[in-house]
């Protein structure tokens, strides 16, 4: 937005530690990545023109992120203060559970009347944070007899035709 226009106008992007750079674009001149930093060559930019540049990045951990921008051209600037600008983005922890189910024996045949059947519950993390807070809830077939219940990690009872396991 200066008075004329800007010649060999570059941004620079300092991306943060623990994130990966997925894609860079610019709606004008070329962009480059060494070392966490974008560099972008918009070459002339007319008065009052806008450039969009679109970066995507991967982050590897949950936590405070910061993301540094410059601009500068080869024309001196009126008003260099509005050259930079910067953004902090919160990732939150993201937990992929997952569940399996199964029974011993298998069906078919199945148990018959009288046999012991087992039933099998796995709960998976596919991250990729830690999962907290993780309850597991099976309702138990209301005419099999419970013998009991146990788990690798965490606690279970029963109530009515409930199990319920706090995993952690």
């Amino acid at each position: 937005n200066g008075p004329s226009d800007a010649s060999a106008a570059v941004v620079v992007d300092s991306l943060p530690p623990d994130v990966e750079l997925e894609s860079m674009t610019a709606s004008q001149g070329d962009c480059s990545e060494a070392n966490q930093t974008i560099v972008c060559e918009l070459g002339t930019m007319d008065r009052f023109q806008e450039v969009t540049i679109k970066v995507v990045v991967s982050p590897a951990r949950e936590g405070t992120f910061t993301n540094q921008v410059v601009v500068s051209t080869s024309q001196t600037d009126p008003n260099p203060i509005n050259d930079s600008a910067a953004t902090v983005t919160t990732v939150e922890p993201a937990a992929d559970l997952s569940l399996t189910k199964s029974a011993s024996p298998s069906s078919p045949p199945g148990a018959r009347a009288g046999e012991l059947l087992t039933y099998r519950l796995v709960v998976s993390n596919e991250g990729p944070s830690a999962a907290t807070n993780v309850y597991l809830e099976d309702e138990f077939p209301v005419d099999a007899s419970f013998l009991g219940v146990t788990t690798t990690q965490g606690t279970c009872r029963k109530k009515d035709s409930i199990i319920g396991c706090n995993v952690g």
